[in-house]
């Protein structure tokens, strides 16, 4: 399914703002971590009909990536 440019819009506000309240960090790094990473170009593909889900979801989805590309760079988990 090919979603409405502002659907995605609204969705990649609420999953940023999701993220950073559960990841404890700013807006800021929410946001350039959320354009960087592999679920924002599931969204904006449509690939499996990511955008249908929910904001907490996506967040914990976001977070679940962040941490494994921590980890494989060494970093750890904050």
């Amino acid at each position: 399914m090919i979603a409405n440019r502002t659907l995605i819009g609204n969705k990649c506000s609420h999953v940023i703002a999701a993220y950073a309240e559960l990841a404890g960090v700013s807006l800021r790094e929410a946001f350039d971590l959320f354009y960087q990473s592999n679920l924002y170009s599931e969204i904006t593909s449509g690939i499996s009909d990511m955008h249908c889900r929910s904001d907490g979801y996506l967040a914990e989805e976001l977070l679940m990536e962040v941490n494994a590309k921590k980890r494989a760079a060494g970093e750890g988990t904050p």
